[in-house]
């Protein structure tokens, strides 16, 4: 599975329209689901996996959590005024490289 994130959005930075908003609302409600699973696949204890917060993590679960080797790419900008979205995404990518499963 391939699955190409889009990267969240700042509608105020983007400057987008109203369809383009509803996009980035979306894709930003998906991430923050994926995150809230990323965060607790990455701890010991791990505990609830909220996996149905949304389509996203739902489709992902096989590989967020099982017999699976899962990798990511993160791209970042180089620009000033894009850098809290850039350690944001190294952030995001820091907490799934802690998480650690085994082969079934």
């Amino acid at each position: 599975m391939f699955v190409d994130l889009a990267g969240s959005e700042r509608i105020l930075k983007s400057k987008v329209d109203n369809v383009r908003a509803q996009e980035a609302k979306n894709i930003n409600t998906s991430l923050s689901a994926l995150g809230r699973c990323i965060s607790m696949l990455s701890k010991d204890g791990k505990g609830f996996i909220p996996y149905r917060d949304s389509a996203l993590t739902m489709l992902m679960k096989e590989s967020l959590s099982g017999n699976c080797s899962t990798s990511l790419i993160t791209c970042i900008a180089e620009a000033p005024e894009w850098s809290n979205e850039s350690v944001s995404s190294l952030r995001f990518g820091q907490n799934c490289g802690k998480i650690s499963q085994q082969a079934k």
